[in-house]
């Protein structure tokens, strides 16, 4: 059906990621494949690339590598998420552009529940049923809360299908379909959120201590970048002790390591003490003695934007604290270059000069609110609760 739609082509665009599930030839013997191929395709050009195993974007990346342009910003899944990916599978290459609104953010963003009973059943060795009546309580609850009930939610298998299989079936038996419909509740493997999102996701595990076996290379890698793609929160429950019990090159112990330590920064330093100049603090405490909701030093594309103020209805405005004693003139245009594109970060920027808001040494003038205020009036905003 690929090929079909290229040869109706003049001009070709092909979308890809190399990175997540490749196609499979599950069902068609080797051999077959094998003589189908030497029989048709093997003097093609390119034909040592034709085989169901490869994709349309591996053939394009292929035969037009010099037209190949790598897409390095995501705007999916908020940073700590999308950072194991990041390092899995794209060397720290990839920017992640979003950042949540007050109404979208889910805190923490990443949760790991430890099944201490957790095992697998000795009938199926795809089942842990543990861990799957502990991911259906989980949903169960969430479902009855208010402040989720918009939220789609997701469940995923790191060990084929019959984990998530017996979760749907417990969550029909749990929820009803009415709310499974409502939260676009949908279980499966790695291969069936390929292309899909979900702001919630719960991912199995299922291997439990006594039949672990290291999960690595390229297959696992795929399916692990694609897993961990939730937009707003990821929640892995698993009856695997860590570093204990898995082996150095598993993909699962890097997986509840990153759960572990998401991002590498100070833990302790919460609110005012992010800031890194002192004009960024006494912008910061001017705004929040005024009664605004602030948050120091908040990544965006590789970037951390100084101070960001959320609004109503999602909307939220990032300084940029350009004090001349930390932003020469030579520095001002690379702050205004490393600035997200406000449509793709959904952001409003405004640059704060230093000798602006210090008419004299030790006082800072008003200015600051006055700028937040005429963005309130723009578009409203929310005050601290």
């Amino acid at each position: 059906m690929g090929f079909a739609a290229l040869l109706r082509a003049k001009k070709l665009l092909i979308v890809g990621d190399n990175k997540q599930v490749s196609p499979s030839a599950v069902g068609v013997r080797e051999v077959d494949i094998r003589q189908l191929h030497a029989r048709f395709l093997r003097t093609l050009p390119f034909g040592d690339i034709l085989t169901p195993d490869k994709s349309i974007y591996d053939l394009g990346s292929v035969m037009f590598a010099s037209d190949l342009v790598r897409l390095r910003e995501h705007f999916r899944c908020v940073e700590p998420i999308i950072e194991f990916s990041n390092h899995l599978c794209y060397n720290g290459e990839i920017k992640c552009l979003r950042v949540a609104t007050a109404t979208e953010r889910i805190t923490p963003p990443l949760v790991d529940v430890f099944v201490r009973d957790g095992a697998r059943d000795a009938r199926s060795m795809k089942i842990n049923r543990a861990e799957a009546r502990a991911i259906v309580a989980e949903i169960k609850a969430l479902t009855s809360t208010p402040a989720f009930a918009g939220r789609t939610i997701g469940v995923v298998s790191l060990l084929g299908n019959d984990q998530p299989r017996f979760i749907f079936e417990l969550l029909i038996a749990e929820l009803g379909e009415e709310k499974i419909v409502r939260h676009q509740i949908r279980c499966g493997d790695a291969m069936t959120f390929q292309g899909r999102e979900a702001d919630i996701v719960f991912i199995s595990m299922v291997s439990d201590t006594e039949t672990v076996r290291a999960l690595s290379g390229e297959m696992y890698e795929q399916r692990f970048n694609v897993a961990s793609r939730e937009r707003e929160t990821a929640c892995i429950f698993t009856a695997v002790c860590r570093r204990e019990d898995l082996k150095e090159k598993d993909l699962r112990a890097r997986l509840l390591e990153h759960f572990a330590a998401p991002l590498h920064r100070d833990p302790e330093k919460k609110g005012r003490e992010r800031c890194e100049s002192d004009f960024e603090r006494a912008v910061f405490d001017h705004l929040n003695a005024a009664g605004y909701r602030v948050t120091p030093q908040v990544p965006a594309g590789g970037y951390r934007i100084d101070l960001v103020v959320e609004g109503h209805a999602g909307r939220r405005l990032a300084i940029e604290c350009d004090g001349d004693q930390y932003h020469t003139p030579d520095m001002w245009l690379e702050d205004l270059h490393r600035q997200p594109h406000p449509r793709t970060s959904r952001l409003d920027f405004l640059a704060l000069l230093g000798i602006e808001l210090y008419p004299r040494p030790g006082v800072l003038r008003g200015r600051p609110s006055a700028h937040v205020g005429a963005f309130e009036d723009r578009a409203g905003r929310r005050r601290r609760g």
